[in-house]
């Protein structure tokens, strides 16, 4: 329930509120931050399990297909964490403010509050402490932990399958482990690591399969490079291109067969620019730019390390006088618009990343312009809150806006007019 103790004082003498006034705006800082939190925390779960779906699908495939055991399926869950979170937290903040002052406008608790002589760009300063914790949070993921956390994934990940593979090699027995790859040995010992009797069938190129026969194979893992790769000794090579209708036959001494896992392991060999720290992201791009290759989307990826999490400063500005504003349709309106917004920021930040990597526009404008765009729209909205002069003409945009939502959500609205 709304904190009361305030009697009706005008907004200009709140530099000279006695102590249990004060006292009492503190309880309503308190009871504000944590309306906001307790919606932040739900959404953050919600968008984090709705974001890491597609890749629980994909983990839980391994568990299924390459025996991959649960506690290393949760550990690469936690390692893919922060990543997501780095994209939910200002999404999720965004929502969790918009659905906080929609609730106090519906039920009335502004209008009481400003009876009582708060004014509105009072009731701003826990929203604007949220939203910078938030981006604090944020910058710190986005900077540090996502890329470490990234790299610790590919790892762990190449760990876990290279044991799998290592176990897995069995003697008489057709091994089709790695992705158009069929093996079979007459002896393996060393736990599989040493084979005997090597016969291979590689239809990795469906046009130029081969046929791999050998006296001896050892299975090397190197982990600088995450590769695996079987050498093999005294052997020979059948090969047929269908196109040309050519047959190779070819004998060796030793010869190296690279071993992939499939789509688990397609990351470059050295870390990918989502595993870079801003300076070792600084560093490639300067060694891209000497050895003459373009650097214009690694441009990006390094300004968007910074313009992410300023994000959440932009969305709190929004999402404060939007809620505030949204009146009529309480939480679900709330929602549609927290939505509507997250959605034009990263249509302008694909649109930006796009004009940025063709060199069309500079990448700290690609990065940063829908900051800028958004954050000069929360500026007017707030500007017309503090006001409370140019309240008439957003109250009629919304109100249209609203309007049209129960018209395409009627049953929606009527529960809640019920309500």
């Amino acid at each position: 329930m709304l904190p009361v103790g305030i009697s009706h004082v005008p907004r200009r003498d709140f530099l000279f509120l006695n102590d249990a006034e004060l006292a009492v705006l503190k309880i309503i800082d308190r009871y504000l931050f944590r309306e906001i939190a307790l919606l932040f925390v739900a959404n953050v779960a919600v968008l984090t399990i709705v974001l890491g779906l597609a890749q629980l699908l994909q983990l839980t495939d391994l568990v299924v297909k390459k025996g991959v055991p649960l506690g290393g399926v949760f550990l690469l869950l936690l390692y893919l964490l922060p990543s997501y979170l780095a994209v939910t937290l200002p999404m999720a903040q965004l929502v969790a403010i918009v659905m906080a002052f929609s609730r106090l406008a519906t039920d009335s608790e502004i209008t009481v509050l400003r009876a009582s002589g708060v004014s509105l760009v009072r009731l701003l300063r826990p929203m604007i402490a949220f939203s910078v914790a938030v981006g604090l949070v944020a910058a710190v993921f986005m900077v540090s932990t996502v890329p470490r956390s990234n790299h610790a994934f590919r790892r762990y990940l190449f760990s876990i399958l290279r044991m799998r593979a290592d176990v897995g090699l069995r003697a008489r027995v057709f091994n089709d482990y790695f992705p158009g790859v069929m093996l079979y040995v007459d002896e393996a010992e060393r736990d599989g690591t040493f084979l005997r009797g090597v016969l291979i069938a590689d239809s990795r190129d469906p046009k130029a399969p081969q046929t791999i026969t050998a006296d001896e194979g050892m299975l090397f893992v190197d982990p600088a490079e995450l590769k695996i790769f079987l050498r093999l000794k005294n052997g020979s090579i059948h090969s047929w291109d269908g196109g040309k209708e050519k047959y190779d036959y070819l004998r060796f001494a030793r010869y190296d067969l690279t071993l992939s896992f499939g789509a688990e392991l397609r990351a470059p060999l050295r870390k990918s620019t989502r595993e870079m720290t801003p300076r070792e992201l600084s560093a490639f791009i300067q060694q891209q730019e000497r050895a003459g290759r373009p650097t214009h989307q690694l441009r990006i990826e390094f300004q968007q390390k910074f313009a992410l999490p300023f994000a959440s400063l932009i969305l709190g500005l929004i999402g404060a006088p939007l809620g505030m504003l949204n009146r009529r349709s309480g939480r679900f309106g709330g929602m549609i618009a927290s939505l509507a917004v997250i959605l034009s920021y990263y249509l302008l930040l694909t649109a930006g990343k796009s004009l940025g990597g063709e060199g069309v526009v500079p990448a700290v404008v690609a990065a940063w312009s829908p900051n800028l765009f958004l954050g000069l729209i929360g500026s007017y909205l707030m500007v017309g809150v503090s006001r409370e002069a140019g309240l008439s003409s957003m109250l009629r945009v919304l109100d249209q806006a609203q309007m049209w939502l129960a018209r395409r959500f009627p049953k929606r609205f009527a529960r809640q007019e019920r309500a």
